[in-house]
């Protein structure tokens, strides 16, 4: 853990996708939450699948910042 928040934002596209300093242990605390995680040319973009409601992403979007503050990582959640 570094002092860099992880944050959990709405994207431009209406994703909700994660940026920040994610380690091992983040990373498998987010699969939990129902992350989806995609190699990409600058490294990897994590996010929870598209198309499955907006209440289901808030649910999981809250319930992921609730365990990573639970392992005392630094969250950022976005109010969207």
């Amino acid at each position: 853990m570094n002092g860099e928040p992880i944050r959990i934002i709405r994207g431009r596209g209406g994703q909700v996708e994660v940026e920040g300093a994610v380690d091992a242990f983040a990373a498998s605390v987010l699969a939990r939450a129902g992350f989806d995680t995609y190699p990409t040319l600058r490294g990897v973009w994590i996010r929870l699948p598209f198309d499955l409601g907006r209440t289901w992403e808030n649910e999981h979007a809250s319930w992921a910042a609730e365990m990573l503050t639970a392992a005392r990582y630094h969250v950022d959640l976005d109010q969207d």
